[in-house]
């Protein structure tokens, strides 16, 4: 792994390979959809300053999330191909758009919040959209294009890029299509990268 620039907390600290293999062994694997794949365990590594047990204890918590996410989206496949077309009563309505609520939260809590996503090297500077609704990936994603353009900070000395991995197909071109401007297809098959440009590039332009 390359180097990082000195401004990301532990930027030097490299994770060592017995480290990474314990990981992989406990929470990787490639079969499950629902699994952990290595370059989020490295994001987690970062996210939590390069400390081994606090990134051992995110990796569980992850886990644990993505099973109830498993969970709710069962839940609500069961309801739609059941009961959603004959119970239509606003308390059957109301039932599944929370279930669909805490499937958002469930997401959306799983990623480092948009304030601390600078804090994070650029190559593991990842966000999972894994397992939004297609609805709730294109809000998701205009909150976060909305927040970087408004931080001052963000941009300022060189493009901004941020990783989405998108899961489904169908949301990686719904995501496109929606926002042609700060998103392209990276190398890594469902992965886009959003990328804000340098605002002095802006500024420049404008004047």
């Amino acid at each position: 792994m390359t180097a990082a620039a000195p401004n990301y907390p532990c930027a030097a600290i490299i994770m060592t390979e017995d480290i990474l293999k314990k990981f992989k062994e406990d929470y990787v694997n490639d079969d499950d959809p629902y699994a952990l794949n290595v370059k989020w365990v490295h994001h987690l590594f970062f996210i939590n300053k390069c400390n081994e047990t606090k990134t051992e204890e995110a990796l569980k918590k992850d886990k644990e999330d993505r099973n109830s996410i498993r969970e709710k989206h069962n839940i609500r496949k069961d309801f739609n191909l059941t009961e959603r077309n004959v119970i239509s009563t606003h308390q059957s309505e109301l039932s599944i758009k929370e279930l669909e609520g805490q499937i958002y939260n469930l997401v959306a809590g799983r990623n480092v919040s948009f304030e601390n996503l600078a804090s994070i090297p650029p190559e593991y500077r990842t966000l999972d959209l894994h397992w939004f609704l297609t609805s709730q990936a294109l809000d998701y994603v205009q909150k976060l294009i909305d927040f970087l353009n408004n931080d001052p900070d963000i941009g300022v000395e060189q493009d901004f890029v941020v990783h989405l991995v998108t899961g489904a197909k169908g949301i990686k071109e719904e995501l496109l299509k929606k926002f042609p401007k700060e998103l392209t297809p990276a190398n890594t098959r469902a992965v886009l990268e959003l990328t804000i440009k340098k605002k002095s590039h802006i500024n420049t332009e404008a004047s």
